[in-house]
């Protein structure tokens, strides 16, 4: 792999691979990221003078510019960039993509007579992915033909339905489940893939109070937006101008467990705790630490209690994920689980645990929360942030907090100047405590939380959301389409 990425850079024989290629990539994208905030400003004039000149099929690295900025970001970009540039890269490269896409405009009426592409990581372990899978199942559900396009930036995938590619005459309306910078990217594969959608929805989520005012720029190139909670709209309203509607992640019932805990190779508990978290996404504001202290108070070394920590994303992060290796390093009654699992395994997963646990900082919505209500369990989680949508006192355990600056040593939020929660782990241990010793009360707070969360997602209420009608009447919404039936269609890329 050396020579693959010196022969990438064009370095000289006799020149060090990491140091040139570090130093190539480096200037590389700090001229483009000058480009790309000149070209963004100017509202992209230009643009094909401005692709022409960046494009390096001509240089001896042989690869389009695209080409290069995925593999900086993918693989380089982790070994040899830090991480400030590394997110200079990423800007870089929607600004770049950006510039092709253009300043989309809507001609046609927002209908889905045409049916519906939902792109995103179609394939991808993470919440984003879960997300994208979520909408394409219920709009499948609803009667609509449905069409999906992978754009997947992880290397491990998880299974999904997969039937022929999308016509290219789609004309219909896109559903782009993905966040700025990458949504330039999901864009470009539905150019790329010659769909020419009459009008374009993102869906984006975001941890803190306040989102990074780049995100601006993407409202040209879309219709409007879509957000999984009021936590977010709060965040997202004021540096955009376009409409923004809070539309959750449409989860549905979840089917029986098909494994159990032993077949996952874990111990066997009286009492389970299950906690989550992917080490991209934010290891200090998930804060798994705070979540295997307030279990280690409550229980200690007791055998008889069980926390499983599933992590996904360890080796991108070494420093995390020594830190969390530290903090269990003398309990016999935590386990790690660093396995990429299906929607089958995970729901299994979180049937065969008796409460789920989550001290976040800060969440966007909470996927697994909300997927724990739905199987009647308890939850003990942080009274802030996008949680609060679908929870309250009454159908799960609130932590208090404080609100604290934020203090990323990972380097995600670097930057901002903003709040989070800093939950009270003796708060949430005492939780733990109750639900482990008082099972009529667990099973009482689970059946309530049951009970929210299927009135949260009804499809009426989420078709309400989105501004469609709901059932049958969606059906015939959408009968305009070219096909006779509701299929998932996926292409990757």
């Amino acid at each position: 792999m050396p020579d693959r990425m010196l022969a990438l850079s064009g370095g000289p024989a006799g020149t060090s691979a990491q140091g040139f290629c570090s130093i190539k990539l480096s200037s590389f994208a700090n001229a483009t990221v000058r480009r790309a905030r000149r070209t963004m400003r100017s509202g992209c004039r230009n643009r094909a003078v401005w692709w022409r000149d960046l494009d390096v099929s001509s240089t001896r690295a042989g690869i389009h510019v695209i080409d290069r900025f995925r593999f900086a970001l993918t693989f380089a970009g982790r070994r040899l960039l830090t991480a400030p540039m590394r997110r200079r890269l990423r800007w870089a490269y929607a600004g770049v993509v950006g510039s092709q896409l253009g300043r989309h405009r809507s001609f046609r009426k927002r209908t889905l007579a045409g049916g519906i592409a939902v792109t995103g990581q179609l394939r991808a372990p993470s919440g984003l992915g879960a997300g994208a899978r979520a909408f394409a199942r219920w709009f499948v559900r609803q009667g609509a033909v449905v069409h999906g396009l992978n754009v997947n930036i992880y290397q491990r995938e998880v299974d999904f339905e997969t039937l022929p590619k999308a016509p290219h005459e789609f004309g219909g309306l896109a559903l782009c489940v993905s966040n700025p910078p990458h949504l330039a990217q999901d864009l470009l594969q539905v150019r790329r893939s010659h769909l020419r959608p009459c009008y374009v929805i993102a869906h984006w989520v975001w941890e803190l109070a306040r989102c990074p005012r780049e995100w601006s720029r993407f409202e040209r190139i879309v219709d409007e937006v879509w957000v999984p909670s009021e936590f977010v709209r709060g965040a997202l309203v004021s540096i955009v101008r376009i409409p923004v509607r809070v539309v959750p992640y449409p989860l549905s019932p979840p089917p029986p467990p098909s494994r159990s805990l032993s077949s996952f190779g874990l111990p066997r508990a009286d009492f389970v705790v299950l906690t989550a978290l992917d080490f991209r996404s934010g290891f200090y504001r998930k804060n798994v630490v705070g979540s295997v202290r307030a279990f280690r108070m409550a229980f200690g070394d007791d055998p008889r209690a069980l926390l499983i920590v599933k992590v996904d994303g360890r080796k991108y992060e070494p420093r995390c994920a020594r830190e969390l290796a530290a903090e269990i390093a003398n309990a016999a009654n935590v386990v790690v689980l660093d396995d990429v699992l299906s929607s089958a395994d995970m729901n299994s997963l979180i049937a065969n645990s008796d409460t789920i646990l989550s001290l976040h900082r800060s969440e966007g919505f909470g996927l697994l929360l909300a997927e724990a209500m739905l199987h009647s369990k308890p939850v003990v989680a942080t009274d802030w942030s996008g949680n609060l949508d679908f929870m309250d006192e009454n159908s799960a355990i609130l932590v208090p907090y404080s609100l604290v600056k934020i203090k990323d040593a990972q380097g995600i939020y670097a930057g901002f100047n903003a709040e989070w929660a800093e939950p009270d782990i003796e708060s949430a241990s005492q939780a733990l405590q109750r639900l482990a010793h008082e099972r009529q009360f667990a099973a009482e707070l689970g059946e309530k939380a049951r009970v929210r969360v299927t009135a949260f997602f009804d499809d009426a209420r989420l078709a309400a959301a989105m501004g469609f009608p709901a059932g049958s009447d969606l059906q015939r919404h959408s009968a305009g389409a070219k096909h006779s039936h509701s299929a998932i269609v996926q292409s990757s890329t």
